[in-house]
């Protein structure tokens, strides 16, 4: 099946190339890269975005070279590849302002704020998020604010600004619950890790109990979920 889906994918690329039809051939080179990522596949995939970003720009489509070039930031981010990821973000974080893209910048600030909290570059994370869930709020995009939120909490957290990372992951869990229960259950595992370490133990325990029933039917997050 991995295979049909990457032939499917590259036969669309070879229609629209014989058609001479860039915008098409960018549009499946973008679809072919969203295969090899998730087959993690990575070289490939970045193959696929960086031609059809610059296919983008060529055309003058300037939203879907942002959209490109995100992908391509988060698939950098996936392999740890974090300044190469920062630097993609800035850029179609910079895109997305040009174009008045508001939610999409939202989420792109807050994609720099993980990079940096991966880094252990803490007060630049909680800049950027901070950032991210104002932006968020202003578009009522409540499933980007309930993410960066979650991820605010753990730039806090890892700052030992207990009360603060507390306060956030509170905020961000309902949300989560109506949005994205799988990040509601992530956050309330790092709620009961906070609150533990403050011997309340019965607390903590039962928001373990929630949260892995949220994260249990996604085996990747469940086994993040147990290593908390």
């Amino acid at each position: 099946v991995p295979a049909a889906r990457r032939r499917s994918r590259r036969i669309a690329v070879a229609i629209a190339q014989e058609l001479n039809d860039k915008r098409g051939e960018g549009i499946h080179l973008g679809n072919l890269a969203l295969v090899y990522r998730d087959q993690s596949l990575y070289e490939q995939a970045i193959q696929m975005c960086r031609r059809s970003s610059e296919m983008a720009r060529e055309m003058g489509d300037r939203s879907s070279e942002g959209s490109l070039l995100e992908l391509l930031g988060s698939i950098y981010q996936s392999r740890g590849q974090h300044e190469q990821a920062i630097q993609v973000f800035h850029q179609t974080i910079a895109i997305s302002r040009t174009v008045g893209a508001k939610s999409r910048e939202a989420n792109q600030v807050g994609a720099l704020g993980t990079v940096y909290l991966a880094q252990g570059r803490y007060e630049l994370a909680i800049q950027s998020l901070s950032e991210a869930i104002n932006l968020a709020q202003d578009v009522g995009d409540k499933y980007v604010e309930c993410i960066h939120l979650g991820n605010f909490g753990d730039a806090l957290f890892k700052l030992g600004r207990l009360d603060e990372a507390e306060d956030a992951f509170r905020q961000a869990i309902p949300i989560g619950d109506k949005t994205w229960q799988v990040a509601a259950g992530a956050f309330r595992g790092s709620l009961a890790r906070l609150i533990a370490q403050q011997n309340r133990h019965d607390e903590a325990l039962a928001l373990l109990e929630v949260g892995e029933s949220q994260v249990s039917i996604y085996p990747e997050e469940h086994a993040k979920f147990l290593s908390k």
